[in-house]
């Protein structure tokens, strides 16, 4: 249901895809969580001054509620609610998405609720009021000087969530793929404004993909792209431009490099931002959870060739990722290991030795860390 305030003014100035997308999180979980009854939409007046008008928006659904004690945990990231013993779903970062993207309207939000009965999401918001004309030309500058399609390609997915999070919380709007096939028929059928092309993938890599795309005939065919990768040797710096591509971030990649990529390729401007409390420290445990895997991964390797070991995949991907998640020494012995291999060396059981007892440690610190 949706309820109207018909002394809402017809124009405003600000950002209609900020507020769309906070629109979109918040019934988009009412219904999740609503298995009977209804989500109401209301949208009212809140006081009006002169050139300007107080919005309030309110999303009431009649589903599990949420408890006391946890109604400001959900706006934090990956929290999740659960009905009983069903968990919802979700990658619980739509109320902290809409959070972070009202705040930056200059706008509040919060929730009543009870258990077993539902909850009221409410956003309050002054927009300036606007002719219609003045309110088009305005909203489309504001919407062009602030949002971008962005498409996100990497074959590790806490690289993919890491990025895709931190520009969501800036309002950009972004896809990603896991492989540079996917990237490629993504880019024939949507425009994107920039695309971060993560360079070594299984399959088609980032380069093959980059002169895909370029020479194709569609709509990415010169949109800036940008190389992912943990390889800044010249000569690879150099195979990435001639692919096609126009610069490159070289991971560990932090939180905001992909904040400062956007507004010095796509000419906004850049949000001061940074990851919220527990984001990175989610991913690092998730990361350091796959180190038991990477470990077996190696030993098993080393047994198969003692000598010359297959391990140039395992160690780029765990050089590309593990400093943006807190695992330096993993992260620098990993990526001497790369280097050589790029490079054609032969590495020494040593080497990968080395590498080994740092994760073995990792693990250690990890599986002795108190549970938060």
């Amino acid at each position: 249901r949706i309820h109207f305030d018909q002394s809402i003014s017809e124009h405003f100035i600000g950002d209609a895809d900020r507020l769309r997308q906070v629109l979109v999180n918040l019934t988009s979980n009412a219904v999740k969580f609503t298995d009977a009854g209804a989500v109401t939409l209301t949208i009212s007046s809140d006081g009006e001054a002169p050139g300007e008008q107080t919005i309030s928006i309110s999303v009431q659904d009649s589903g599990i509620g949420v408890p006391p004690d946890r109604r400001d945990a959900i706006f934090e990231r990956f929290v999740r609610l659960t009905e009983g013993q069903r968990n919802a779903g979700g990658s619980g970062l739509g109320l902290a998405i809409a959070k972070n993207l009202v705040e930056a309207m200059g706008g509040s939000i919060g929730v009543e609720s009870e258990v077993g009965k539902g909850s009221t999401f409410r956003v309050t918001v002054t927009l300036q009021t606007a002719s219609a004309s003045a309110s088009a030309s305005a909203s489309a500058s504001a919407s062009a000087s602030a949002v971008r399609r962005i498409l996100v390609v990497d074959d590790v997915d806490l690289n993919r969530e890491l990025a895709q999070t931190m520009l969501e919380l800036a309002g950009h709007k972004v896809e990603t793929a896991s492989d540079g096939a996917g990237a490629v028929a993504l880019s024939e059928h949507t425009k994107f404004d920039i695309i971060f092309m993560d360079v070594q993938m299984p399959g088609m890599d980032g380069l093959a993909a980059t002169q895909a795309i370029r020479a194709g005939d569609g709509p990415c065919a010169d949109a800036p792209i940008v190389a992912l990768t943990a390889g800044a040797l010249p000569e690879q710096v150099a195979s990435y431009l001639l692919a096609g591509m126009n610069g490159h971030l070289l991971k560990p990649l932090l939180d905001d490099d992909f904040l400062r990529a956007v507004a010095a390729w796509t000419n906004v401007p850049e949000p001061s931002l940074s990851a919220p409390a527990g984001f990175v420290q989610e991913l690092s445990a998730r990361f350091a959870a796959r180190l038991v895997e990477d470990r077996a991964d190696l030993h098993a390797a080393l047994r198969a060739n003692p000598e010359q070991p297959d391990i140039r995949s395992l160690v780029h991907r765990v050089a590309g990722s593990a400093g943006s998640f807190g695992f330096e020494e993993i992260g620098a012995l990993a990526l001497a290991l790369d280097e050589a291999l790029a490079l054609g060396k032969a590495i020494l059981p040593g080497d990968v030795a080395r590498l080994l007892e740092a994760i073995d440690a990792a693990i250690g610190r990890s599986e002795n860390r108190p549970a938060a």
